[in-house]
């Protein structure tokens, strides 16, 4: 059977109810050619051919069995394939394979890890970069890991030419804030092939009265705070949001293309009556604004730092507690996970120094914090950062809390 060829639109939607507007969908889309198979191309013999860019719509339909595609590249070509099929609850649990044009084995990308805090979890719809080492013509093929099939069995796959690119993570699922407060979340980012440009963070479908101070990942970082203030007048409410960065890249033909990718998020995951934690896939992310919480206020005694090489500076934090709250505090830059960084703000060569009081007892309400800048840190300008505050609620769950923001400037070296 001849392939079919379809076209499609990139969209994100809500449809409205009777009840109301449904979560969010993503309606498996691309801008680019697409191709639908059903059972052909499951030999290299009767491989299907392919021009990339396109997606291909296929089903594995019988055990054992894989599809295969064609194409054609030049010597150091690179390109991108993706499987999406596990994410929408389908029970592929897809592998890539690559091969040359005399059937030969060359690459292959089973699960992809998820998050740099993933921990043992790992996505089960597979990525795989490949560079043409010569001239020719290769397959790619796709099947299932535990070599299962089936009507069900069916999967999509991007493929395209890869270039200058970024992955999105990050530590956040959920933020509470009182009116008149602030939150604090973190983003990070995994540079590929050669990306070093900027990258603008943002927040889709914050409830009205909430806002996040401008953030972006600055040339040299991988990794920025994102800092949620809920407005005095902010009334009760929820939304589910979209974590996701932005950034313009340059193609192979020196053409400025923007792309936006969104925030792959992970959650703690208790096993063993909480003996045993995990980080796990959390595909919603919420905020939401509630009624007063055990902190009224934290607040910075500045609101701009510029750091020499070298040199550092002094300030102070306060908090203001609500009534009857006595519980101690802890004051932070980064987000710590026992001994394990769940996300950082400062830039490479910027610390906090040991002199900073980081605990508050009962009847404490101010804190000394000193950023120290090592010879060699990375310029930045502009730069927001908050003080991390933070109640626990056991020894693991805590309610977080933000300082009023912090403009940091690091000056070049001289």
């Amino acid at each position: 059977m001849p392939p079919i060829k379809l076209t499609a639109n990139d969209r994100f939607v809500r449809y409205q109810t009777s009840s109301g507007p449904t979560n969010g969908v993503t309606l498996l889309s691309s801008p680019h050619p697409q191709y639908a198979f059903g059972s052909d191309s499951d030999t290299i013999e009767s491989a299907q051919s392919i021009t990339l860019p396109c997606g291909i719509s296929g089903r594995i339909s019988d055990a054992d069995n894989s599809q295969y595609f064609s194409f054609d590249a030049k010597m150091g070509d690179r390109f991108l394939f993706e499987v999406e099929a596990n994410r929408h609850g389908l029970p592929l649990d897809g592998l890539i394979e690559v091969f040359d044009s005399n059937g030969k084995y060359l690459s292959e990308a089973d699960d992809t890890a998820g998050s740099p805090y993933a921990g043992f979890w790992r996505e089960k719809d597979p990525k795989l970069r490949f560079k043409a080492p010569a001239d020719g013509k290769y397959f790619v093929a796709v099947r299932d890991s535990n070599g299962r099939g089936g009507e069900h069995f069916v999967y999509y796959l991007r493929a395209q030419k890869d270039q200058p690119d970024f992955d999105l993570y990050g530590e956040y699922y959920y933020a509470m804030l009182a009116p008149g407060t602030r939150m604090l979340w973190f983003a990070h980012i995994n540079r590929l092939n050669g990306f070093d440009g900027p990258v603008q963070i943002g927040i889709d479908g914050l409830p009205a009265g909430v806002e996040l101070t401008p953030a972006t990942i600055p040339t040299g970082m991988d990794h920025c705070a994102l800092i949620l203030s809920a407005a005095e007048d902010a009334e009760i409410s929820a939304n589910l949001v979209r974590v996701f960065g932005k950034a313009t890249i340059a193609d192979a033909d020196n053409s400025q293309n923007e792309i936006v990718r969104y925030g792959n998020v992970t959650c703690e995951l208790q096993q063993g009556g909480g003996s045993a934690q995990l980080r796990w896939p959390c595909r919603t992310q919420m905020v939401g604004v509630t009624e007063p919480l055990d902190l009224v206020r934290v607040e910075s005694s500045i609101n701009e730092i510029t750091l020499e090489p070298g040199g550092q500076a002094e300030f102070s934090v306060r908090i203001d507690r609500q009534e009857g709250n006595s519980d101690p505090v802890t004051l932070a830059m980064r987000h710590m996970y026992y001994t394990n960084s769940c996300g950082d703000q400062l830039p490479p060569g910027v610390t906090l120094s040991a002199d900073s009081k980081t605990q508050l007892k009962a009847n404490e309400s101010e804190a000394k914090f000193i950023l120290k800048a090592s010879k060699d840190a990375l310029p930045v300008n502009n730069l927001p950062i908050a003080v991390m505050a933070r109640l626990y609620v056991t020894y693991n769950i805590s309610t977080n809390y933000a300082s009023t923001p912090i403009s940091l400037t690091v000056s070049s070296r001289k």
